[in-house]
């Protein structure tokens, strides 16, 4: 919203409110000239038009707050787009993904992170060292790891999505980002268990606890992931048909407990046949489960 000042016979300021930052009311203003001979209505046409013009360079202008720093801009992205659109998880990994950009870039005005910037904090993520030790023979640290080239991508997509969303709400043109390649994912091949390593574990399995040997047993013959397998419920198995339904993924997180949730993507709802060894050990589980449960009544 706009206000005009008369500043002088022929001048006029016009001042253009751009909302809050820290509690702090955001505002541009510039003065215009305005011709001395216009009639009263004229003048009145005039100054509507520039307040138009003014509002509209602003919207679609390089920087909407010349003084908004990365680090405050960061707690926008999070209350406006964090907090409301993502999962406990989520946040939790972006919590920790955004100290480096904190540490290494938040002081920076928006303007003025440039291509260059974003280089260095690409390169700086490829020597840094992590909080993963090194040990030697006695088990005693010897120096720290770097960052994997996975984990220096999820950095550098974190700090590209924060100024996707600075450009979403004009606060930027552009995203320096997208002019500087992302860091490169080594391939990694896919390591398998030999089925005489499969039948090794499977005879191991017979001499641990049935709660430990079915869990096992459930990642082996069904391929799912580890939170997957944790949320499955009696109600998914069907054990006339010998199926289990993955609808769901639990998740630990620090200070909330376990949470559960849907996946990510709908391809990951699939159900999935088991083996009728594996439907008989599910059965003596549940059996063995009911027990325990009358037991701690």
């Amino acid at each position: 919203m706009a206000s005009v000042k008369q500043i002088s016979e022929d001048t006029i300021q016009i001042v253009v409110s751009l909302g809050y930052l820290k509690n702090k009311k955001i505002r541009k203003k510039k003065n215009f000239k305005i011709d001395k001979n216009l009639t009263p209505k004229q003048r009145q046409k005039e100054i509507e038009r520039l307040v138009y013009e003014y509002e509209t360079y602003l919207k679609n202008s390089d920087v909407k707050n010349d003084d908004t720093k990365l680090v405050d801009f960061i707690d926008i992205w999070w209350n406006e787009s964090v907090i409301p659109e993502t999962s406990p998880t989520t946040r939790k990994r972006y919590e920790s993904l955004c100290i480096p950009i904190k540490e290494q870039l938040g002081y920076l005005k928006l303007k003025d992170i440039s291509v260059l910037r974003v280089t260095r904090f690409k390169n700086y993520l490829a020597t840094v060292k992590s909080k993963v030790p090194i040990k030697n023979e006695k088990g005693e640290i010897i120096d720290y790891k770097n960052y994997s080239p996975k984990t220096q991508r999820h950095y550098w997509v974190t700090l590209s999505t924060i100024l996707n969303y600075a450009c979403k709400l004009g606060y930027l043109t552009s995203n320096p980002c997208s002019k500087v390649s992302a860091p490169k994912l080594k391939s990694v091949e896919a390591n398998y268990l030999e089925v005489e390593e499969i039948k090794n574990i499977l005879e191991l399995l017979k001499k641990e606890p049935i709660k430990n040997r079915v869990l096992i047993e459930t990642y082996m013959f069904t391929g799912a992931r580890r939170g997957e397998v944790m949320a499955i419920n009696y109600s998914d198995i069907d054990f006339e048909n010998a199926t289990i339904r993955i609808n769901k993924t639990s998740e630990y997180i620090a200070g909330e407990g376990i949470i559960t949730k849907e996946p990510k993507t709908k391809k990951s709802i699939r159900t999935i046949y088991i083996p009728q060894f594996l439907v008989k050990e599910l059965k003596a589980y549940r059996v063995w489960h009911n027990q325990e449960r009358l037991l701690m009544r």
